[in-house]
């Protein structure tokens, strides 16, 4: 007898009775990471439930290379292929040191016989592991190797955590870069390189056979993930329990978004200001730099016609300072907060004949609406 209940995921899909029935007819065996639970093509007339550790289903080549076909964690079955077939073609070896019940299968059978809503889940978690398996071929047929990277990454963090793993969470992954360059499909560099990237854009971090998620979205969006496939909701997991969290979590989400956003908004109005601030101070110095050496000019030239055409251009320059730093100072006033709305309205308010009437125009003289100050 064992204690199936320890396996979260069986503890979720099985009713009490059926779990029960389950530990009645179950044994528990201790296998050593490395350590094959069965060989491809040999008949075996038990099934392997993992209560605790990983496990991976194999095909080996002639060559020495290993294709790792899907990772077991707790409370999967390893070989429900067995129910139907006298041997299987894959073998199963452990990724770490595990803890795994056996099921007689004329024993598991009997249970099915006796109760149909038990055969069912394991019909239904078959069906997760064929839809798993299709998400695999797709990351092997189609994906690039960081897609195909992120999108496992995703897969584990989703069967350990729930539908949406939290920004910031930590999973266990016991899996050295050779497992996963045997599940993907690649070599070992070059999945060294894939974490390296993933790692350089702040989306996981991974140490001490642990992986934290800094950024979810974006390894989500990377990976083009849709945890649909994983069928979370039909294994029974809490399901409503689990939209709940997850609405909360996008409407924290989307009030993060929006409050940076508006503070992105902030500094970039604060940063146009001061620069616009910054060209006004310019363009007034240059005005006034450019005045005065109009003057100098005319105090060292002897000729009055020239001296009178430096003096005409200083003026005229003095009012183009004047105008300036009158509508820089009055632009509040003039345009109104920003630069959004109407031109015309502006254009009429520029026009008005009241606006600022209390304070003459830079020559010291009030001017009627029509009527442009010479320069």
């Amino acid at each position: 007898m064992t204690t199936l209940s320890s396996a979260r995921r069986l503890r979720t899909l099985l009713e009490v009775e059926d779990l029960a029935g389950l530990e009645q007819i179950a044994t528990e065996r201790h296998v050593e990471a490395s350590h094959d639970l069965f060989e491809k093509g040999r008949g075996n007339s038990y099934i392997h439930i993992v209560l605790d550790g990983w496990v991976g289903r194999y095909q080996d080549f002639p060559d020495g290379r290993r294709q790792y076909l899907a990772l077991h964690l707790s409370g999967d079955v390893c070989d429900l292929d067995r129910v139907m077939l006298d041997a299987v073609d894959f073998g199963a070896v452990a990724l770490t040191s595990c803890t795994i019940a056996r099921i007689e299968l004329r024993d598991l059978k009997a249970a099915f016989e006796a109760r149909p809503r038990l055969a069912m889940v394991f019909w239904r978690m078959l069906s997760t592991e064929n839809a798993i398996a299709c998400a695999w071929a797709s990351s092997l047929g189609r994906r690039t190797a960081q897609e195909s990277l992120a999108h496992l990454l995703c897969e584990v963090a989703v069967r350990l955590g729930g539908p949406t793993p939290a920004n910031g969470s930590i999973f266990c992954l016991p899996l050295t870069h050779e497992d996963l360059a045997n599940a993907l499909g690649l070599s070992v560099v070059h999945v060294n390189r894939c974490v390296q990237s993933l790692r350089a854009e702040r989306l996981i971090e991974v140490s001490h056979r642990q992986m934290r998620i800094l950024n979810w979205n974006e390894l989500q969006r990377i990976a083009d993930f849709d945890p649909t496939y994983l069928r979370r909701d039909a294994d029974g997991s809490k399901a409503h329990s689990d939209k709940l969290a997850e609405a909360a979590s996008d409407a924290a989400a989307l009030a993060i978004s929006q409050d940076r956003e508006a503070s992105q908004l902030r500094r970039q109005l604060e940063r146009r200001e001061a620069e616009l601030h910054e060209l006004n101070h310019r363009i007034a110095n240059g005005l006034q730099i450019a005045s005065g050496l109009l003057a100098r000019q005319r105090k060292v030239l002897s000729d009055p016609q020239g001296r009178e055409a430096l003096t005409e251009a200083q003026a005229r320059l003095d009012a183009v300072g004047n105008l300036h730093r009158y509508l820089y100072r009055h632009s509040e006033r003039l345009f109104g907060k920003g630069v959004s709305g109407d031109s015309a309205s502006s254009w009429s308010v520029i026009q008005a004949r009241d606006v600022d009437r209390a304070e003459p125009w830079p020559d010291g003289q009030d001017r009627e609406e029509d009527q442009a100050i010479s320069i």
